[in-house]
């Protein structure tokens, strides 16, 4: 095993290389990965002279990247991460039995060297327009600068408020509370009446798990803005805006249910002009700021630091920013885990804190409240006792339902129609029967931590169903053109000889601020592209959604991407039952093992508010 000797304050350690085969050939020999291993190598390239230390080390931080970290991190935490990453990769070689390759084994070797020795970030000179060496570790310089931008659009809100008569606003305040407990019977709780009270500040961020009334506050906040506006006779721009078109049709509809007055909501991409022929460009930025005087983002646990970075410049300076979501579910599938990184300004401002954390329950049903519960707090114990026979291990050594047939009874059971071989006669037909089939795909949903296990479950599905059936489906990517977004669900069904796709109702909004309710959306099915079938989703795909009851198909064996916040995500989704299916060890591992972002963010914000605050 080769070496190269680095030094750092005083001492030194060993960075290894691999015998007989370039680093740059053995990153290639990762399973998985590829790309990475491609990007790496060409942006090496570029230099005058190789780097095995750039090469390694750059590419350990794309490949961080990929699974969500900011940096590469000195802190304990981080320097197990990489190891565990680093071993990982040498396991997965093994088991996929590439070591018939004739560098295989010495890749792997290097790999269990690397893991073995890796202490920290090192003291390298790296291209400066490429890495930035930080108190805290190594940053790619666009992540270094998507943290200095998030720290100080953040800080620069925490102080400000929009509204200078402070006696119109809390009458429109009072006004507000009073109309929800007269229109709807709700009665909000002092947590809730704070949150309101506070939505004239320039950043107000309600964090609160299900069923906390999350949305209740969003109605309340939206009513005494209109009365605000209405009392000063000025014209206060409100816009509301979700990182995904599900997410966004969620609490359109759920503020409609709560008689409220309000734009629709629409996907945060959207909101900011997204460009799809610019990667990360917009419309929208800090030149050209965006129109509105109130922005509220739900489901913010899921923005990305890039997107909420960009979202920040685009923020008029003199406009609230309220930011709506739960810190305990899956951080974004992008890099960086913004709303977690937020908390940080919690113990810190004490009173002056931006936070408002939303505890009593409102939607979920008390039992399932006490799941998610158990499950967030690791206690894995009475998690089971709770769930009983709810919790079963049901699975194939593939990862796919050991007894598909029984789901396919449970299929029947939560969409009777859809279950039914149908094929429509006219267009026409299909379209009266789509409301009840679109409220079927509500009832009930299979939910996967793992990709893969997506796959093989649809495989299965697809294995039993009638030639005539009809197919719950789902959009994987953005198609501007037909006005449908990543994650919508729908299904499919044939009209005599020609296959249909069915989505929900776009809602629109008129100049006047009306909520309008589109048709129905009918598409020839040959016209999509990026279209799965949906009998099972990712959880990563499910978040911003909720159906009547979930089933979760847990993998056959431990895995570091299933963990706790992923599972409480998934049953969290539930508003009236919940199944998982899996064994006692793979659900105790999940509830033991936390998901670790390496973020410099955090820390961003804690020192910035001990200057703010000394």
């Amino acid at each position: 095993m080769g070496q190269l000797w680095m030094g750092r304050d005083g001492w030194t350690f060993m960075l290894p290389t691999p015998n007989g085969i370039s680093i740059a050939a053995a990153i290639r020999r990762i399973p998985g990965i590829p790309f990475i291993a491609d990007a790496t190598n060409r942006i090496c390239d570029r230099y005058a002279a190789p780097d095995d230390v750039l090469r390694s080390v750059l590419f350990l931080m794309l490949a961080r990247a990929q699974d969500g970290h900011l940096q590469l991190g000195s802190s304990p935490d981080a320097i197990q991460s990489v190891k565990g990453q680093i071993r990982e990769w040498s396991v997965q070689i093994k088991s996929d039995e590439l070591l018939n390759d004739d560098y295989a084994e010495a890749t792997c070797g290097w790999l269990d060297a690397l893991a073995d020795c890796w202490p920290a970030p090192m003291d390298h000179l790296f291209p400066s327009n490429l890495i930035v060496t930080t108190a805290s570790g190594l940053q790619l310089r666009r992540f270094h600068s998507i943290e200095a931008g998030l720290e100080a659009a953040i800080t620069e809100r925490l102080e400000g408020d929009a509204v200078t008569d402070k006696s119109a606003w809390n009458t429109a305040v009072a006004e507000a509370i009073l109309s929800m407990a007269t229109r709807n019977d709700i009665y909000l709780a002092v947590e809730q009446q704070a949150a309101v009270a506070a939505a004239s500040r320039k950043l107000l961020i309600i964090t609160g798990g299900p069923g906390t009334g999350k949305t209740t506050v969003i109605a309340s906040i939206l009513d005494a803005w209109k009365r605000f506006s209405s009392k000063c006779g000025t014209d206060v721009r409100i816009a509301l805006a979700a990182p995904t078109a599900r997410a966004a049709t969620r609490i359109t509809a759920a503020l409609s249910r709560q008689k409220v007055d309000a734009a629709a909501a629409m996907t945060v991409h959207r909101l900011l002009g997204s460009r799809p022929d610019q990667h990360n460009a917009y419309y929208y930025n800090q030149r050209n700021p965006l129109e509105v005087d109130v922005l509220i983002v739900d489901e913010v646990s899921m923005l990305d630091a890039s997107l909420m970075d960009a979202l920040l410049q685009a923020m008029p300076p003199d406009a609230c920013l309220i930011l709506v979501g739960d810190p305990n579910q899956l951080p974004s599938v992008e890099a960086g885990s913004v709303l977690q990184d937020l908390m940080a300004l919690q113990s810190d401002l004490g009173d002056k804190s931006p936070i408002v954390t939303l505890v009593r329950n409102q939607r979920a049903t008390s039992e399932l409240s006490a799941i998610a519960d158990a499950m967030l707090d690791g206690d894995t114990s009475a998690a089971r006792d709770l769930l009983g026979e709810r919790l079963c291990n049901d699975v194939a050594p593939h990862g796919g339902l050991r007894h598909p047939e029984k789901m396919l009874v449970r299929y029947a059971e939560f969409r009777p129609r859809m279950a039914i071989p149908t094929r429509f006669n006219s267009t026409y037909a299909l379209l009266e029967s789509a409301d009840a089939l679109l409220r079927e795909l509500g009832a009930w949903q299979i939910i996967c931590p793992l990709r893969r296990q997506v796959n093989v479950i649809n495989q299965q599905f697809d294995g039993m169903k009638h030639p005539d059936g009809i197919t719950p489906i789902i959009v994987t990517r953005n198609n501007y053109a037909l006005d449908l977004m990543n994650g919508e669900i729908g299904f499919s069904a044939w009209v005599g000889d020609e296959l249909y796709a069915v989505f929900e109702p776009l809602l629109t909004t008129t100049k006047d601020g009306t909520l309008v309710v589109g048709p129905t959306r009918l598409l020839p099915y040959a016209s999509l592209t990026d279209i799965d079938n949906a009998y099972a989703i990712t959880v990563h795909k499910s978040q911003g959604s909720e159906w009547g009851t979930v089933d979760v198909v847990l993998p056959t064996e431990a895995n570091r991407l299933c963990t706790r916040e992923l599972i409480y995500t998934a049953v969290t989704r539930a508003r009236n039952n919940i199944q998982i299916l899996g064994s006692d060890a793979v659900f105790s591992s999940a509830l033991a093992t936390r998901i670790f972002r390496d973020s410099n963010l955090g820390s961003r914000l804690t020192t910035a508010v001990q200057k703010l605050t000394k």
